[in-house]
C-alpha cells in the first residue's frame, strides 16, 4: 500500500492527543498536577521536537543525497523520519515547554508514556504496509512470507515490521493497564522508553534496509543501545532518589 505510512502516522498522532485529553492518566501525580489543556501543549511540543529532530537527523545521516536534493529535505511527510532523533528532539522539546511554563519535565514525561507507545506502533505498521525497515532474508517457511523491500524485490524476509508493530502494541497494552500509581515521577515514562528502546535495538540486528554502520554496527542499533541505558540509568535513578508527587 504506497504512501500508507504518512495516514497510519497521523491516525496514530490523533489517538495520542485524544487520549491525551481524554484518557484515564497512569499516574496520581499526573492526573492532579497536569490538566488536559497541559497534556496536550506538552504533547505538541514534544511532537514539533520529534519531527524536527526525526528529520534532521535523517538528513544528517543522509546527506550525500539530499545535498544536491534541497527541495526534497523538507518534505518529511513523503518519509525519511530517524526514530533516534525523534527520540532526542522530542526529549528537547518536552524539556523547552517544561521550561517556559516551569512546570515538571518528569511529570510531562509520564503522560506522554502511553503516546509514544502509539506512536511507536503506528510507525511499524506504517512501514510494514509501506516496505520500509523491511527484514534480512531468511527462509523461515511461515515465519519469513515473501515481502518487498523499498526497490519492489521480494524475498523471504524477517518480519521486522510486525514484529515491531506486535511488541510496540503489547508496551501500549502494559502501560494502559497501569491505573494511578502513585509513582516517583520520571519512573513510567523513562521505564516506557527503555521498553520501547529494548524491542527497537532487537530488531535492528534483523533488518536489511540500508543504513550508515559505525564498526560494523547499524547507527540504529547503536542509538538505540544508548537510549536504552540512558532511559534505564534515569528510571532507576528516579526510582531510587526521586520524590512523590501525588500525595496521598
Amino acid at each position: 500500500m504506497a504512501n500508507a505510512y504518512p495516514l497510519v502516522f497521523t491516525a496514530g498522532i490523533m489517538a495520542s492527543f485524544l487520549w491525551l485529553g481524554l484518557g484515564k492518566m497512569p499516574t496520581r501525580a499526573v492526573e492532579k498536577h497536569l490538566t488536559p489543556t497541559a497534556r496536550i501543549d506538552a504533547g505538541l511540543a514534544a511532537l514539533g521536537g520529534a519531527i524536527i529532530g526525526g528529520r534532521a537527523f535523517f538528513l544528517a545521516t543522509y546527506w550525500s543525497y539530499y545535498c544536491t536534493r534541497l527541495e526534497e529535505a523538507v518534505r518529511f511527510w513523503e518519509g525519511g523520519l530517524s526514530w533516534i532523533g525523534a527520540v532526542v528532539g522530542a526529549l528537547i522539546g518536552l524539556a523547552i515547554y517544561a521550561a517556559l511554563t516551569h512546570r515538571p519535565y518528569l511529570l510531562f514525561a509520564d503522560a506522554l508514556a502511553v503516546p509514544a507507545a502509539m506512536l511507536s506502533f503506528s510507525s511499524w505498521l506504517g512501514c510494514l504496509l509501506d516496505h520500509c525497515a523491511y527484514g534480512r532474508p531468511v527462509n523461515l517457511g511461515l515465519l519469513s512470507p515473501p515481502t518487498p523491500d523499498l526497490f519492489g524485490v521480494f524475498s523471504q524476509r524477517w518480519p521486522t515490521q510486525a514484529m515491531g508493530s506486535l511488541y510496540s502494541l503489547t508496551i501500549l497494552f502494559i502501560l494502559l493497564s497501569i491505573r494511578k500509581l502513585p509513582d516517583q515521577s520520571g519512573v513510567l515514562g523513562l521505564s516506557g522508553l527503555a521498553m520501547l528502546s529494548i524491542g527497537a535495538l532487537a530488531i535492528s540486528f534483523l533488518r536489511a534496509d540500508p543504513i550508515y554502520h559505525i564498526a560494523s554496527y547499524r547507527l540504529d542499533s547503536l542509538g538505540a543501545a544508548i537510549i536504552l541505558l540512558g532511559a534505564t540509568i534515569g528510571a532507576i535513578l528516579c526510582r531510587r532518589y526521586g520524590t512523590t508527587s501525588a500525595k496521598e
